[in-house]
């Protein structure tokens, strides 16, 4: 029973983790294009 909930947490973890990564790296695209584009322009 501990097995099984310890296994039914890490998923949840690893999806937290992956979507903050996500998010750290969409946010540093939007940065770098706002940042790219009135220097382009």
């Amino acid at each position: 029973m501990n097995s099984y909930i310890a296994d039914e947490q890490t998923p949840q973890m690893d999806q937290r983790i992956n979507f903050n990564h996500t998010a750290a790296q969409l946010i540093a695209v939007i940065i770098i294009v706002v940042l790219l584009i009135p220097a382009g322009g």
